[in-house]
């Protein structure tokens, strides 16, 4: 890492000689004086007081005022904004009051100053303008110069060329290492480490101030380190620690700062890692210390995963100095530690920070193949063609990474099942004279896409790869894929001669060294012959594989296809023993486990819910560590669940949540749990656990179903307790305002039920205005624009509102409301329609006696 600093605090020019020596100025100097101590001690009053005094006094000298000058523009620096304080120096005023003319530094001095707030104003080719002339006039002391250099250096290296702002800073006296420091960060920066080592050089002796020697020394171990002196940079280090030297803030930031980014780059990501970068940010006091810390603490953050502070830090970055190179290379760098984290989307995310704030940077292309790797991680596949394509495109000079990202682009078309573009992409690189590897790696991949739809042409494209690489791994590796093609071809039996032609290939195959390839060939054979009821080669073959040693999966297929063609043989026992072998064996075969698997969610499926226990607890107990193990739980505690075994669900249901509480089922289990505790009628203890999942969970339509069964438990309780009506009344309110609800269905029974409990808590009018204007007239209105409405759950709800607003006019007196309702459902044949007939007849009959 390239540790980049141009300070640029306000400069502090020492007043000459002279100024004391002059006695008749001695009464103004000591305002001066009085001035210059406060400002240190930040009295600011006190020396804008003073500094004014010293000013405006016509006894003061020039250079009285030259000093007077500068407190008071630090000061109006630091307290007012960027344009306030651009408008007093144009106004060459204080308080109203003209600035004192007839001196001849005072102008560039205030150029000095005009540069300075344009260059707060990032208007950095204007204020590099004004200093450029401040430099150059002759009228300028030295102490002012170098002040205007330096900060010339920081607006030049902003805006990009680091370069020539190490060389403006070559022209500063040596007397001022401050300076050279500079120049050394920015030698570094434009990757001319050995000329930085060159200039450092002078700064590590006893004679410079303690500071001085200890960032030189720290300077010196990252140059040395970009050049792979790695033992030379780690002695530098390591004699700067003998050092008991005091170092200012921003100087102990920078060494935090380059020990946290070494233990980092050392893989010793820790708390005390962490803990360094994080102390270098808080005491670091320039705004460009604090760029180098912020640099160190973007890579360690995205080393160490924490892809939310990595962020935070590259756009601050960008903010700071949204044109430096070493900006573009700490973005790059981000982006590609997450990568290799699998943090993709944080990943995506740096990557397109760097295309749509930087352009015009060698590393552009290096952004947009990241782009691309990180959406083919996420399989957004056309996006990565896209991306890898621009990469190639503005690798103009660089032949090879453009061949990279072409195949880059071609991996991710076949991978996207964009095969017909992967083919003519490879195709047309093929026709580059390529290197012997890269040749090879295109011309499978343009084979594999082929397979994907002309399996003819694929199975040529093998052969011929084969023949062309004759001594290589991949030569038996096409004949494998060629036989492979062939046998899926068809799914009827191959044809005698392309039987044999298979079985040759695949016999070619055999013969390589590697263990997993030989034994998948193998096995190949085996399926052919088993795929063509010839039982007795296929056993032959199916066993040979079987005997390899670190044969992969297709052993234990083998092994597994060995029982199979023992039981066509008729050899019932054999092929049990065969079994039970793959059984003992094999416990944490994937290719077993997905078997097992199956079959449990077969039975599940068959509602045959014991034999499903069977399997999803053998598959949970075997493999605890599969992704699958607590969905095998999951499953578990359903079947249970339809067997009316509720506590024994609840019981499965938390196993589920404490061995698994990072995979995607926890939530699921809980509501699960939930749902078993209504059954056992424990609703107090169900509401808490829908009241985990509102919390925990992130599945939205999960959390919907929990906020109204919360509902359903609180209106239940309410038979104990009237308050629990309220309660429930707000957990139906909530699932309806979720966004997630927008079905007519839910929207209506949410409605339904919240009036359902108004009703039972006594807010009668409420309750009827809800079944009435919320449910009824709106599935009414809903109905007219839409007749399939009818068809729907909606009308359960609606069916339901209408027995319900007519059960509160009824109970009112209120008749003939009461058969206009009841009257609705007969009328549209809705869901009670029979119910509703029988209340009519009833009515009828009351009103005959």
């Amino acid at each position: 890492m390239i540790m980049f600093s141009i300070i640029c605090p306000a400069q502090e020019f020492s007043p000459s000689k002279q100024d004391d020596a002059n006695a008749e100025d001695f009464p103004v100097a000591s305002d001066i004086n009085v001035a210059e101590t406060a400002l240190k001690d930040g009295l600011t009053k006190l020396a804008r007081e003073r500094a004014l005094a010293a000013f405006y006094s016509p006894d003061s000298s020039q250079l009285i005022r030259n000093r007077a000058f500068r407190v008071l523009m630090t000061i109006c620096e630091k307290e007012l904004t960027v344009s306030d304080f651009s408008d007093l120096i144009d106004s060459e005023s204080f308080d109203d009051k003209p600035c004192p003319a007839g001196y001849a530094s005072f102008h560039v001095l205030r150029l000095y100053w005009q540069g300075r707030v344009l260059a707060l104003s990032k208007r950095f080719e204007e204020a590099s303008e004004i200093l450029d002339i401040v430099v150059d006039s002759p009228k300028t002391d030295p102490f002012l110069k170098t002040a205007a250099i330096r900060l010339l250096a920081y607006c030049m290296a902003v805006s990009g060329d680091e370069l020539s702002a190490a060389d403006v800073l070559g022209g500063v006296d040596e007397g001022q290492p401050e300076a050279v420091l500079d120049r050394a960060r920015l030698l570094l920066n434009a990757g001319r480490a050995e000329s930085a080592v060159g200039v450092l050089a002078p700064l590590m002796v006893e004679t410079q101030k303690p500071e001085i020697i200890a960032v030189a020394h720290l300077l010196n171990a990252q140059a040395l380190g970009e050049i792979d002196s790695i033992t030379n940079a780690v002695k530098t280090l390591a004699d700067l620690s003998t050092l008991e030297i005091p170092v200012s803030a921003d100087h102990k930031a920078l060494a935090m700062a380059a020990e946290a980014f070494l233990l980092a780059e050392s893989g010793e990501i820790s708390e005390k890692t962490i803990a360094l970068i994080e102390g270098a940010l808080e005491i670091a006091e320039s705004l460009l210390v604090r760029f180098e810390c912020e640099m160190a603490y973007a890579r360690i953050m995205s080393k160490c995963g924490q892809a939310e502070h990595a962020a935070e830090s590259t756009r601050r970055l960008i903010a700071m100095m949204p044109r430096s190179h070493a900006v573009a290379q700490t973005i790059c760098d981000v982006g590609e530690n997450l990568l290799l984290l699998n943090k993709n989307e944080e990943a995506l995310s740096e990557f397109a920070l760097f295309i749509s704030s930087i352009s015009g940077s060698p590393l552009e292309a290096l952004a947009y193949r990241g782009r691309g790797r990180a959406l083919v991680n996420l399989e957004r596949y056309a996006e990565a063609v896209s991306s890898f394509f621009k990469a190639a495109e503005l690798s103009v000079e660089n032949d090879s990474f453009k061949i990279k990202c072409i195949l880059n682009a071609a991996s991710a078309q076949r991978t996207g099942k964009f095969d017909h573009e992967a083919v003519k992409t490879v195709t047309e690189l093929l026709e580059k004279e390529l290197p012997a590897h890269i040749r090879l790696k295109a011309l499978l991949l343009r084979a594999e896409s082929l397979a994907e739809f002309d399996k003819n042409s694929a199975i040529n494209a093998f052969l011929e790869i084969a023949e062309e690489f004759p001594e290589k791994l991949e030569h038996e590796y096409s004949l494998f894929r060629a036989a492979q093609l062939m046998v899926h071809s068809t799914v009827d039996k191959l044809a005698p001669e392309q039987f044999v032609e298979a079985v040759g290939l695949y016999a070619r195959a055999a013969e390589t060294d590697n263990s997993e390839l030989r034994a998948s060939s193998l096995l190949g054979i085996g399926l052919l012959n088993f795929r063509n009821e010839d039982f007795q080669d296929a056993l032959e073959s199916f066993r040979a594989a079987v005997t390899i040693t670190n044969g992969g999966e297709a052993v234990q297929r083998a092994m597994f296809m060995s029982g199979e063609t023992l039981m066509a043989l008729g050899r019932e026992n054999e092929a049990l023993e065969t079994v039970q072998e793959l059984l003992q064996g094999y416990e944490n075969s994937p290719w077993f486990a997905e078997a097992v698997f199956w079959m449990g969610r077969r039975a599940f499926n068959n509602q045959n819910n014991a034999e499903a226990q069977k399997y999803f607890k053998q598959f949970a107990e075997t493999w605890p560590d599969s992704k699958k193990a607590d969905v095998a739980l999951l499953f578990t505690s359903y079947s249970l669940f339809y067997e009316k075994r509720y506590q024994d669900t609840i019981d499965v249901a938390m196993k589920v949540v404490s061995d698994y509480p990072e995979g995607g089922c926890a939530d699921l289990a809980q509501y699960i749990h939930a749902e078993a505790l209504c059954e056992l009628l424990q609703f107090d203890k169900a509401v808490l656990i829908y009241d985990t999942i509102l919390q925990t969970s992130g599945n939205d339509d999960l959390k919907r179903r929990a906020m109204g069964r919360r509902g359903d438990c609180y209106f239940t309780l309410g038979s104990d307790n009237a308050e629990r009506y309220e309660e429930s009344i707000t957990a139906y309110e909530m699932a309806l305002s979720d966004p997630g609800t927008i079905l007519l269905e839910a929207i209506l029974q949410y409605e339904y039920k919240i009036g359902r409990s108004l009703d039972k808590a006594g807010r009668i009018d409420d309750a009827f205005s809800r079944f009435y204007e919320k449910v009824i007239l709106r599935f009414e209105e809903s109905l007219a624009r839409d007749n399939s409405i009818a068809e729907t759950p909606a009308r359960f709800w609606y069916s339901r509102a209408v027995f319900g607003a007519a059960e509160i006019t009824s109970r009112q007196g209120n008749s003939e409301t009461t058969v206009s309702l009841l009257q609705r459902i007969i009328n549209g044949n809705y869901p009670g329609a029979d119910e509703a007939s029988r209340r009519l007849e009833g009515m009828k009959a009351t009103n005959i006696r």
